[in-house]
């Protein structure tokens, strides 16, 4: 079975959503969105829901300043999209969280990461096609 941990800031700023949505607003010139969440999600095979609990508390998330839930979505509300690596190129994470997994005492068959982005505001069907083509750029 597939776990899905998802990771979000907190406490202080979330640098990546805020990050996107300045480049919205600047390189795409939208102004429709008022506001980005960026949450890392994570994506473990070959584990239990309580195993995926552990890595996401000592591997996948900082709990000074970040929280995380097992399969199910963070937040309600707003457009979510969910933006992983283009077809063929390698995610650099992967081998960092197998060998730290496994150091835990965790063996995953499998893992990926990606992020996903709720955007906040009032968006038309073209806007988000834009958002999107500019996004697959991370």
């Amino acid at each position: 079975m597939i776990q899905k941990v998802r990771v979000i800031t907190k406490i202080g700023p979330d640098l990546k959503g805020e990050g996107i949505l300045s480049d919205i607003r600047k390189i795409l010139g939208l102004e429709t969105v008022d506001k980005v969440t960026a949450i890392k999600v994570y994506r473990l095979e070959g584990i239990s829901t309580l195993q995926a609990k552990e890595l996401a508390e000592q591997l996948l998330s900082e709990s000074i300043n970040q929280s995380y839930t097992v399969n199910k979505a963070y937040l309600q509300g707003g457009i979510t999209l969910e933006i992983g690596y283009k077809s063929g190129v390698m995610n650099p994470e992967v081998a960092s969280i197998m060998k730290a997994a496994e150091d835990l005492g965790v063996k995953l068959t499998a893992c990926d990461s990606s992020f996903e982005y709720i955007f906040f505001g009032k968006l038309t069907k073209n806007e988000i096609l834009k958002i999107v083509e500019k996004l697959r750029l991370y």
